[in-house]
């Protein structure tokens, strides 16, 4: 039986190039079939490479669908995953402090503190890091969907689509996709083993009972199959 490679994921895009010096002078060589290539082969027999974006290896380590990955705090914040930080990897010569995240208006903007953003319309992909910071569930989710829907109906998004209506509409379809997915199929298993159980008993015979007294005689089936 071959031995289990480390899977290793690797950031895509404009991280990738600055990821490449790093291993490769750490003595690891990569080598790429073709520009679209997802998986490129390590001198390492090893080691096992796959390309992902940042934002979604965080969320692969910590369910164990990769061994360990490079990503940046942010995306390891956004995505509430449960992974360790094994190394700090300088991915800029000319700046070594923490990249920050601001929210920026327009100099004409009558925005001037997170107050004033009540009712307006942020574009962010850190959806959670902002509701986070806004202590607000909805602004950034409605930004989430106005990305799906046309231009000329983001105006009206909002009238639908209040803390209320998002959460409470989101309980119901949690219900629906756990009675479809898990109770239903659950049920089903339960339902033919009933009914195998139903045939299998369907000459053993039992004391029948009615008014808490004795009567006359059924079978177990028979019983079985009054409960179904």
């Amino acid at each position: 039986m071959p031995e289990k490679k480390l899977k290793l994921a690797l950031p895509k895009g404009s991280l990738l190039e600055q990821t490449l010096k790093i291993f490769s002078s750490a003595g690891f060589e990569f080598i790429f079939t073709n520009s679209r290539s997802y998986t490129p082969a390590i001198n390492d027999p090893e080691i096992e490479c796959v390309l992902l974006r940042a934002q979604e290896i965080p969320r692969y380590v910590s369910k164990g669908m990769i061994d360990v990955g490079i990503a940046g705090d942010d995306w390891i914040g956004e995505s509430e995953a449960k992974v360790k930080e094994l190394a700090s990897l300088e991915y800029s010569k000319k700046n070594v402090k923490k990249i920050k995240w601001v929210l920026a208006v327009s100099k004409k903007s009558d925005i001037k503190n997170l107050s004033d953003l009540e009712g307006k319309i942020i574009a962010t992909e850190l959806v959670k890091t902002v509701e986070k910071i806004l202590k607000h569930d909805i602004l950034a989710l409605l930004e989430l969907m106005r990305r799906y829907l046309p231009k000329a109906l983001h105006k009206y998004l909002h009238l639908g689509a209040t803390s209320y209506d998002i959460i409470n509409t989101a309980y119901a379809l949690i219900l629906q996709q756990a009675f479809k997915r898990v109770f239903w199929p659950k049920l089903n298993e339960v339902d033919q083993v009933w009914r195998e159980k139903i045939g299998q008993y369907s000459t053993v015979v039992q004391t029948g009972r009615t008014h808490l007294q004795t009567a006359l005689p059924i079978t177990v089936g028979a019983w079985l199959a009054v409960l179904h």
